[in-house]
């Protein structure tokens, strides 16, 4: 295996949370924070440790396994990666020092410093800062730097590939695994189900599936396309007859001919106005392929959002331009959002 130095450069997802975030989840980031990275205190300060082994871990973009895979080592040096990681994150400014005795005077963004010529390590004194942003930039670090393997990037290319990306076994591992999914243009983002700030759950699929079976019957062939192997669905009084119902307006709802995400934002805007607005939680699904793999989104606003953040900017802007989201990921291919960005 060769060996070769490499300009340091901050991976692009660490930098989408350069940005204000569109959705942040204040709570769940905060109990994340505390279970991952265990402060000692709630006030102070933690440490992260960089060194020429970590370093590496920031040269890896695919996640997972793919470090392993790679034919060359890519070495980068600490303080370089450090100024790069300076250059995104004023903040890290001056928090560097050095990690043992000795050495020789250094600076870095114009705090002096020690390098210990040995050792080659850096650490990072993440200061206490009670805003989810700031936590969730120092939850992203410690899983780039300690816990690589528990990173997993999805960029637009990777996304209808869920074999890569989808897998049980690497999502029910302990810790709990990071995802950046970086979601392409014109992927349906479908609104499932919401809870307002009244106490009521509302389905919001059924409406979404009834529109798009209006549109469709102006298309009469592909209707029956669409519908062809719910067939017995008419046949069925039963549980399992209405769920096979819901289905077909699931996938009418999520036809790439049928699927409005005007009419889908609409649902939802029409959905908050009825029961006062104040969303406590939403949950969507998006068709990741042409298999029809799908992945579900959960997101919990607690009514401190406005509903445009869920209906225009998700869903319709979403549909338009893509989104980023970061989460974490429980089986059943289930998102936890904790962030959204948008292109």
């Amino acid at each position: 295996m060769s060996n070769q130095k490499n300009e340091a450069t901050v991976p692009s997802e660490l930098r989408w949370l350069a940005d204000a975030p569109l959705f942040i989840d204040a709570e769940q980031i905060g109990r994340f924070h505390d279970a991952i990275v265990q402060p000692e205190h709630s006030e102070g300060s933690t440490s992260l440790e960089i060194g020429k082994e970590s370093t590496k871990n920031f040269t890896v973009e695919a996640g997972g396994e793919a470090a392993a895979e790679l034919s060359t080592e890519i070495t980068i040096e600490p303080n370089a990666l450090l100024n790069a990681l300076c250059s995104v994150f004023p903040f890290l400014k001056g928090s560097a020092k050095a990690s043992a005795k000795g050495g020789v005077k250094g600076q870095l963004g114009g705090k002096h410093m020690s390098e210990n010529l040995d050792s080659q390590k850096r650490i990072i004194e993440l200061h206490s800062i009670h805003t989810p942003q700031r936590q969730l930039v120092h939850l992203a670090l410690h899983y780039f730097a300690n816990l690589r393997n528990r990173v997993q990037t999805v960029n637009t290319d990777a996304f209808p590939n869920t074999e890569n990306w989808l897998s049980d076994n690497f999502i029910s591992e302990l810790p709990r695994s990071l995802f950046f999914i970086d979601v392409p243009a014109g992927v349906p983002i479908l609104p499932m189900a919401a809870e307002f700030k009244n106490g009521a759950i509302e389905k919001l699929y059924p409406e979404v599936g009834d529109r798009a079976f209006l549109k469709a019957k102006n298309s009469p062939d592909l209707l029956r396309s669409v519908l062809s192997k719910y067939k017995s669905a008419r046949q069925v009084d039963s549980k399992a007859g209405q769920a096979i119902q819901e289905r077909e307006k699931f996938a009418l709802a999520t036809n790439e001919e049928l699927y409005d995400s005007w009419m889908a934002m609409d649902v939802i805007e029409q959905a908050s106005a009825k029961h006062g607005g104040g969303i406590r939680w939403i949950d969507y699904r998006l068709v990741l392929n042409e298999k029809g793999e799908e992945m579900h989104l959960h997101a919990v606003p607690a009514g401190v959002f406005d509903t445009g953040v869920f209906a225009y900017n998700f869903v319709q802007r979403g549909f338009s331009v893509g989104l980023r989201l970061v989460g974490t990921m429980r089986k059943g291919a289930a998102l936890n959002v904790l962030a959204v960005y948008e292109k």
